[in-house]
């Protein structure tokens, strides 16, 4: 058919064109809803493999020690990565670009394949992405202004700015003498579209897949439309694995194939895919992202190998084939016959995420017997657990199991402490009889665990002085008021007779300390200020650990001595302005204080307008405060200052006043 003949078929009825367009409009904001995301979320998975996601819409399974994720719901979602998941790799798939429409339109190029390695997620934070939609063909015209195709819809993980797949670009529909070059080449896309038959621009679109660090992209450019109105066709669409064909006359372009890379991927989640019509058939043999095929009158176009839609002709549909859900292929370009046709919708794409499944416990690498001394501290080690991985040990049970705890030493080792000292002549394990049993449990962070039944054998030793003051217990804390040395005396016993004991100090803050070693009298080196504390985390929170020996065996009581605040009086110093005052120009005036607060500024007894509550910087006991002050008259002044402390624990002070002398202004305004 040649162009006038076809043009005399053309639809000009400009109620059926806007009709069309609100078609495709409406079209437009159905796909807009169905990718608004989701606001629940849902367990997804079982086993090694569970997660979490915003959508149900997915595939989960366990192939070859890995765990995979596939979800086929367009629009935006999320996935929480499990716990003991640091990093995955993934599949990004745009949407394929649909057919061309009107006549022997161009068929729809694949959306891009991304391959992702590597990628950091954190365990229990969701993860953000969005899978496009497949392109949407033009109004079945042969009007070129109204009968375009769209391009796939973007997918992308991370943020629309984030991993990104480009969606595929759509076949370029009827444009025979258009002398619009855009109308007759195939749209840019992840993988081009095919062109439609013209005389001069016909082109495929071009790939715009891209790779770079830990991603590969994959897209291929589309095949030429038929050079002349004889050949009546048009070009196949790109697919990931392969470029779209060239159309002949009567005979459309086949679709470039699909990629095969990753079979075993397709493979893993192809049982659970069933639910996606046509996914399971169009992906058996291990390829995806097929390029749809060009219309023509004759001999369509084949859709590319992975789901690519076939073009349409004569002799079978003349209306494109649409892609297969979530595959990303292309959509096949329309015939003619007669009248007008349109292309095939793209296919959606996809999103398919590896992780290594953990479903191994761990092991314990120590023994299964331990002896401990009696009256040893409660911060001593009972037992010393060892793991192969990287696991959090509890106690899980056992006949003594409630008089012990856990202390984490890193992430294989743990520590079993007595909760009380234990007491070789007054056993308080079940049986009496200083054998302490137990069971640890270490768990992974994939949730594996493994029990292990130790015991913990108390053994006797020589008895050593005790501590009798403040109960006889292993800590003690006091509180007293600052500037008071006294703290407290100290008194023990042994059951040893004859033995001379002896007290001293120890600790993170002994050195602020010190003991009478045969009275026991403990007091402060130097008085305890609050406003400076000399503790080492300087909280005036002191601890020192009291000693008493008998010169082999000793006993220790640590002791927390907290210092609280005591009422003081706040200080200001006489006001100060450098160099010479002059009326009418601004100049410094400066206090400096003991305490932080609200400082009002005074001249002659009166408050300075712009200096009523300067706040004061620095730190005890040395702050100060400033006021910009612009004298209005000349002559002797007084300045004064006053605060209002913050710590209420400082009283309310006023400063000596400090007379000044303003001279005229030097220069006038």
């Amino acid at each position: 058919m040649n162009l006038l003949s076809i043009q005399q078929h053309q639809i000009g009825d400009r109620a059926k064109r806007v009709l069309a367009s609100f078609l495709s409009a409406a079209v437009l904001f159905s796909y807009a809803i169905i990718e608004a995301p989701s606001a629940h979320s849902v367990a997804i998975g079982s086993g090694s493999c569970a997660s979490n996601s915003s959508t149900s819409s997915v595939v989960v399974a366990l192939s070859g020690g890995n765990c995979f994720v596939a979800v086929y719901a367009t629009g935006a979602n999320t996935w929480t990565p499990p716990a003991g998941v640091s990093t995955v790799d993934f599949l990004l798939i745009a949407g394929g670009g649909a057919g061309g429409s009107g006549a022997w339109g161009g068929g729809g190029g694949a959306g891009e394949l991304v391959s992702r390695t590597s990628y950091a997620v954190t365990s229990g934070i969701a993860v953000s992405f969005s899978i496009g939609s497949g392109g949407t063909p033009g109004t079945a015209s042969l009007d070129p202004a109204v009968n375009r195709s769209n391009n796939g819809g973007n997918s992308w993980v991370g943020s629309a700015s984030g991993v990104v797949a480009n969606g595929g670009g759509a076949g370029a529909s009827y444009a025979y003498n258009s002398g619009v070059a855009a109308y007759g080449t195939g749209s840019n896309g992840g993988s081009g579209g095919g062109g439609t038959e013209d005389v001069s621009v016909r082109n495929g679109g071009s790939s715009t897949a891209s790779s770079g660090a830990n991603r590969n992209g994959y897209g291929n450019a589309g095949g030429k439309g038929g050079p002349s109105a004889s050949t009546q066709s048009g070009g196949g669409g790109g697919g990931a694995g392969g470029a779209g064909g060239d159309a002949g006359t009567a005979r459309g372009g086949n679709g470039g194939i699909g990629l095969i890379l990753f079979s075993s991927w397709l493979s893993a989640i192809s049982s659970g895919m069933s639910v996606v019509s046509g996914w399971q058939s169009a992906t058996t043999s291990g390829y995806i992202t097929g390029g749809g095929g060009g219309g023509t009158t004759t001999t369509a176009g084949t859709g590319g190998a992975g789901g690519g839609g076939a073009g349409g002709s004569n002799s079978t549909s003349f209306n494109g084939y649409s892609a297969v859900a979530n595959t990303g292929s292309g959509g096949g370009g329309c015939g003619y016959g007669g009248s007008s046709k349109t292309g095939g919708t793209g296919g959606s794409g996809l999103l398919i995420i590896r992780y290594s499944s953990d479903s191994t416990a761990p092991s314990f690498s120590n023994s299964t017997t331990f002896s401990f001394s009696e009256n040893s501290t409660t911060s001593s080690n009972a037992a010393t657990i060892t793991v192969n991985e990287s696991s959090t040990v509890s106690i899980n049970s056992g006949n003594d199991s409630a008089l012990f705890t856990v202390v984490a030493s890193d992430s294989v080792t743990a520590r079993i402490r007595f909760l009380s000292s234990p007491n070789f002549e007054s056993p308080a394990d079940v049986g009496s009889n200083n054998g302490y049993e137990l069971s640890i449990r270490a768990t992974d962070a994939a949730g594996n665990f493994a029990n292990q039944s130790i015991t913990i054998s108390v053994t006797n030793v020589n008895e050593a002085p005790t501590i009798s003051t403040n109960g006889s217990g292993e800590t003690h804390a006091v509180t007293q008021a600052e500037n008071l040395t006294s703290v407290i005396t100290y008194a023990a016993t042994d059951v040893d007779a004859g033995s001379s004991l002896s007290f001293s100090i120890s600790g993170t803050d002994a050195a602020d300390f010190a003991i009478n070693s045969s009275s026991g009298v403990l007091a402060f080196a130097s008085s305890p200020d609050f406003e400076a504390p000399a503790d080492s985390d300087t909280n005036n929170t002191y601890v020192v650990v009291i000693t008493v020996s008998d010169g082999a065996l000793s006993d220790t009581q640590t002791l927390t001595v907290t210092i609280t605040n005591a009422n003081e009086s706040a200080t200001v110093s006489a006001p100060t302005v450098s160099g010479t005052i002059n009326k009418g120009i601004s100049t410094t005036i400066t206090v400096t204080l003991n305490a932080s607060g609200k400082v009002r500024f005074f001249l002659g007894g009166k408050r300075i307008s712009n200096c009523l509550a300067r706040s004061t910087t620095g730190s005890y006991p040395n702050f100060s405060a400033t006021c910009s002050w612009k004298p209005p008259v000349t002559g002797r002044q007084s300045l004064t200052a006053s605060i209002t402390p913050t710590d209420i624990s400082f009283s309310a002070a006023t400063s000596a006043s400090t007379a000044v002398w303003v001279n005229k202004r030097a220069s006038s305004r």
